[in-house]
């Protein structure tokens, strides 16, 4: 399946199932762009 996320959609989600976003950039390179996430479970 795919799907076209913008930043603050994809932050929302993440957040959704409990975890809490420390950093996200995008990686340009290739056919596409890659987003990079660090996150931590919220407790």
């Amino acid at each position: 399946m795919y799907k076209e996320w913008d930043k603050k959609k994809f932050e929302d989600f993440i957040e959704k199932y409990g975890f809490s976003v420390i950093e996200m950039k995008l990686v340009h390179g290739g056919l596409a762009p890659v987003g990079v996430m660090i996150a931590n479970r919220v407790a």
